[in-house]
């Protein structure tokens, strides 16, 4: 028998044991050896597990508090533009260090001595030739690769800037979302009068759906640079708005645009018209 109790401070768990055996293995480091076993009977036993493990520990916000998602919309904006400042900065130096490269060859091209090294080649034994020709090979390749770079770094940064744009668009596409999905469910229980509650759940699944696929594909669009962050962020709203304000102005009018039987006439209408023109050309 035993008991089990926490310590004042909650720190250690506590076990009582009674009259009881214990048993414990002695490993001697072979594999393949059989290994001893020692038991040893008490009356009373006090074991204390650690429980400090189990403590919730809050992470430390200073961690987070500069990410993107953390921010308010003016938090968003300071940090868009200086984003924005540093990106200009690095455009400006990359013009600075590329502008007397291209102006050495452009110049190079126009004077046409870029081929003058190369007729010149002949001047020079061959092992001397294939020297010069690596040389001005690998010189073309680190252009290359430190363009590459910079192309790289361009990129990440301005991606960078996408991505708090995206979430200060969020902070004002939520708050929409909610008012537009309101503007067409509201009027669904006004249009649709039959079928209980299962029809207007399903129809109001389906138009949650639409907005849930146009925003997130949105948003990925946004983020992989093939759709601006506003065009991406409002295009579920852009899509849902004039359904939301169609159904509206249907509820006011009274029309009963989701009544089956509406429709049955209009079938029925269109098959009498196909059928009559059939016999006709007969």
């Amino acid at each position: 028998s035993g008991t089990m109790n926490l310590a004042e401070d909650n720190s250690f768990l506590v076990v009582n044991l009674f009259r009881g055996s214990s048993y414990e293995e002695l490993a001697t480091g072979k594999p393949n050896d059989t290994h001893q076993k020692i038991e040893s009977k008490f009356d009373e036993e006090l074991i204390r597990f650690d429980l400090s493990s189990f403590k919730l520990t809050r992470t430390n916000e200073e961690l987070f508090k500069e990410n993107k998602q953390m921010l308010n919309v003016q938090q968003l904006t300071e940090a868009m533009d200086s984003l924005q400042l540093n990106l200009q900065s690095r455009k400006a130096d990359y013009v600075r260090m590329y502008k007397p490269m291209l102006s050495y060859y452009r110049d190079s091209i126009e004077g046409q001595t870029v081929l003058a090294p190369v007729n010149a080649l002949s001047d020079y034994e061959k092992a001397q030739q294939v020297t010069i020709l690596n040389n001005a090979l690998a010189h073309a390749r680190s252009l290359q690769a430190m363009y590459n770079n910079n192309a790289d770094e361009y990129d990440m940064r301005y991606d960078n800037i996408n991505r708090y744009e995206i979430e200060w668009h969020r902070k004002f596409t939520l708050s929409i979302a909610c008012f537009v999905l309101f503007l067409i469910g509201a009027p669904l229980g006004a249009i649709i009068r039959k079928g209980g509650l299962g029809v207007p759940i399903i129809v109001a699944i389906i138009f949650f759906l639409i907005f849930h696929v146009a925003s997130i594909t949105g948003e990925k669009m946004a983020k992989e640079g093939s759709a601006t962050p506003i065009s991406g962020m409002w295009a579920a709203t852009a899509i849902l708005l004039p359904i939301g304000l169609f159904l509206i102005y249907k509820a006011t009018t009274d029309s009963s645009i989701f009544d089956s039987e509406v429709y049955g006439r209009v079938i029925d209408f269109f098959r009498k018209r196909f059928t009559r023109k059939q016999n006709a050309v007969i």
